[in-house]
């Protein structure tokens, strides 16, 4: 059946309300792939299982209420367990990238940090940011042979 006013009009082309697709809400809007992403998704995950924790903490005689007591509650923890489950399983799916951020640990001198210190104050930096981009510009600076 046509949705025209007459059959002389164009056939009608049906218009279907654009339904965003489901999407788990412990993940950020940073793909899981990405490094900060996969951070993040995993410390959402965190927070979700210390919630269930809490729940489960306490003791309904002395805390004054009752655990999971109905079936909306019970499926409500099976959702936000299965989502926990899906992040966690496309986590363990990820091969590392070799483009991922690696973390470097250097130690410095009273002396040293002092310096470090003035030069990012100087710069309006923290010191990590100082830092980073002096490694970055010394990266980048040709090195003599």
């Amino acid at each position: 059946m046509s949705n025209c006013k007459n059959s002389t009009d164009a056939p009608a082309v049906a218009i279907r309300p654009r339904v965003p697709s489901p999407r788990n809400p412990l993940l950020s809007s940073i793909p899981i792939t990405h490094v900060c992403g996969y951070a993040d998704a995993l410390s959402n995950c965190a927070s979700v299982l210390g919630a269930i924790a809490d729940l489960f903490g306490g003791n309904a005689k002395d805390c004054g209420y009752k655990t999971l007591a109905s079936k909306q509650a019970q499926y409500g923890v099976w959702l936000m367990l299965n989502g926990v489950i899906g992040v966690l399983e496309a986590a363990a799916r990820i091969e590392p990238s070799r483009n991922d951020l690696k973390e470097v640990t250097a130690i410095f001198t009273r002396a040293e940090t002092e310096t470090l210190r003035e030069m990012a104050d100087a710069r309006n930096l923290s010191v990590e940011e100082l830092v980073e981009s002096l490694v970055k510009a010394g990266l980048t600076a040709e090195v003599p042979a």
